[in-house]
């Protein structure tokens, strides 16, 4: 159980690095 929640957050961090990743490059292109 408490492994699932670990997996769940470690998941939603690579979401948040992948986010601004891409707008940081969206950025750099404008």
């Amino acid at each position: 159980n408490n492994y699932l929640v670990f997996y769940t957050v470690e998941e939603q961090i690579i979401w948040v690095h992948r986010i601004i990743h891409g707008a940081r490059n969206y950025i750099s292109l404008l």
